[in-house]
């Protein structure tokens, strides 16, 4: 589909001239990298310097599977072209009502084409993330009960009323726990050999004689938001569907990044799909999604799951019987004021990913994830978790072992963000799994950066019980109340590494391990800027007195080397572990 088509589906807008030159190959470079660089101009935050205890950091953010960024496009364009014409779409008697109602109403048949969407199947939008679409999904399949009359329910059900719902062994808690608190009867399948849905495990649940008369469904996640592996849902939806059960998946890791064609006419094809919009670039503060045959809803004979204004034709003010529902499920369950900037947001978020294309995803996913195994594998103290010969998205869930056990939870998270400005998830606190999402539009510096990040945070964590050529380094505590590093360190040294954007890391991590400043410069100019940031180093490795300790030094020394570094447009990496108590923040004294 041509790009204006893509847009204009939403309204009047004014297409971006720098990708329309992208989309028609006529500014000199390939057309998807284009749209990639004009993406990344669109970022939200993509300068933001952010105050820690150790000065300044741009932020670098690596938690894409929890919730995308905001794209300044997107945000103009709701500012300029939706929230003038405001009003509300159950009306269309005014103007304002009439333009809203109508873009509401695109707004919903594009995401309708974009997940492939057949006339059978009801698209509803629902809270704010995939949560609230498995929860609409139980509603209208009358399986959802409040939680102080859930045994009642359930002990007056016969036995073959109760639905069977199978899931996997990688779902998110929103679909497990749901399913766990309605009267279904939830039946957990393991995981196979590959890291996968257990088929054979799943075949002999389905055929078993304890569940043929009753209603069955499986809920499975299409991706595992831990490790990135890629379930095979065409295979399990064949699977399902042989034994009558009904096929429904959760595409809030991977709706962001993969093609979603639902086909739910077909053998293969899904009965249901929960996505979460907020994930996808220029999707935060979009509503939650779910897409359904009509064949899973129950309540064509009862209310809708919410009753309000907007669902009914005709209400009798004297009896409750005469009430008339609108008979088309989108609209009888759309009731109240619909989240009509959010279903807006949505669609221009599905716009977004169209526009990019599903193969430069991949390509740059695939490219990320291959350098990020080559280095990290080698490193004898990082274990990588998951299949990784699997097919997956760019998601890296690491351990950092110490000896033959994982590092504690917390010792290195929240150095990692001070230090780098690194924003990535603790994803299972108990264990220490650390996760990071090497996002398709990253560049390469700062997927380089991310990696050098790990590896730093690596190697001085591992130094605080033995140091560098055999000696013993100081023990480092990290104390999150006070934002600063702790240190049994009697004498304080502050080390840093200065680097140019264009240099090549590579390059400056080699130079930086021998005592220097990796610039790349090699003009006049160039060396005696490489005096001038020399003269800085210098100053910073000079040792603080005990004497003067308390009063600020290592503060001002860490103020001249940012200066110097932003000044420079510079990169700052602390490279030493030891680091003086009196290091609180940049600019201020204890």
């Amino acid at each position: 589909m041509k790009l204006n088509k893509l847009f204009g589906i939403i309204g009047s807008v004014h297409v971006p001239s720098s990708l329309i030159a992208a989309q028609a190959g006529t500014d000199g470079g390939s057309p998807a990298e284009k749209r990639l660089e004009w993406l990344r101009s669109q970022l939200i935050g993509r300068d933001l310097q952010f105050d820690t205890c150790f000065g300044k950091r741009l932020l670098t953010y690596a938690d894409h599977t929890a919730s995308g960024r905001c794209l300044r496009y997107i945000e103009e364009y709701i500012t300029q072209q939706v929230l003038p014409f405001y009003g509300n779409s159950h009306t269309s008697d005014s103007s304002c009502g009439e333009k809203t109602t109508r873009m509401v109403h695109e707004a919903r048949e594009y995401i309708r084409r974009c997940v492939g969407a057949c006339p059978e199947d009801a698209l509803i939008f629902c809270g704010s993330g995939a949560t609230a679409a498995i929860k609409r999904l139980q509603e209208v399949m009358g399986i959802a009960v409040p939680a102080n009359l859930r045994s009642q329910v359930i002990e007056n059900l016969r036995e073959e009323e109760r639905w069977v719902v199978f899931v996997g062994p990688f779902e998110h808690h929103s679909n497990l726990l749901s399913w766990r608190q309605s009267i279904a009867e939830v039946v957990e399948i393991g995981i196979d050999a590959d890291g996968l849905v257990d088929m054979e495990a799943l075949e002999l649940q389905l055929a078993s004689m304890k569940y043929s008369n009753r209603p069955k469904l499986g809920s499975f996640s299409a991706c595992s938001n831990v490790t990135g592996i890629i379930a095979d849902t065409r295979a399990l939806s064949r699977l399902l569907h042989k034994y009558g059960a009904y096929a429904c998946f959760d595409f809030a890791t991977s709706g962001p990044y993969v093609e979603i064609d639902m086909r739910s006419r077909e053998e293969e094809g899904y009965d249901a799909i929960f996505l979460s919009p907020h994930k996808f670039p220029g999707g935060p503060g979009s509503p939650g999604i779910l897409v359904m045959h009509e064949a899973l809803y129950k309540l064509r004979s009862f209310p809708p799951s919410t009753c309000g204004g907007g669902v009914v034709a005709y209400v009798n003010g004297f009896n409750a019987k005469d009430t008339v529902y609108y008979n088309d499920i989108e609209e009888r369950e759309d009731a109240g004021t619909p989240p009509i900037i959010q279903e807006i947001r949505a669609a221009l978020a599905f716009w977004v990913k169209e526009t990019v294309g599903y193969e430069p995803i991949d390509l740059h996913e695939t490219i990320y994830m291959k350098m990020a195994m080559e280095r990290l594998l080698r490193n004898p103290c990082i274990q990588v978790l998951g299949n990784l010969k699997a097919k997956m998205l760019a998601i890296l869930s690491f351990l950092v072992f110490f000896g033959d056990k994982p590092l504690m939870a917390g010792l290195w998270p929240k150095p990692l963000n001070d230090l780098f400005e690194s924003r990535r998830r603790l994803q299972r606190p108990k264990t220490g799994v650390d996760k990071s999402r090497l996002r398709y539009y990253l560049t390469k510096e700062e997927f380089a950066f991310i990696l050098d990040a790990i590896e730093f945070i690596d190697h001085h964590t591992r130094k605080k019980n033995h140091g560098a050529d055999g000696m013993d380094s100081p023990k480092i505590v990290w104390n999150g109340k006070n934002l600063r590093f702790e240190t049994e360190d009697k004498e304080a040294f502050l080390e840093y590494r200065l680097i140019y954007p264009d240099a090549a890391i590579s390059s400056a991590a080699a130079s930086a391990d021998k005592g220097k400043c990796g610039l790349g410069a090699d003009s006049q100019a160039g060396e005696k800027e490489d005096r001038r940031v020399q003269a800085v180093m210098d100053m910073l490795h000079t040792y603080v007195p005990r004497s003067k300790r308390g009063r600020g030094l290592a503060s001002h020394l860490c103020v001249a080397a940012f200066a110097h570094a932003q000044r420079n447009s510079m990169l700052v990496i602390p490279t030493c572990s030891y680091i003086s108590v009196i290091l609180v923040a940049a600019g201020q004294q204890q």
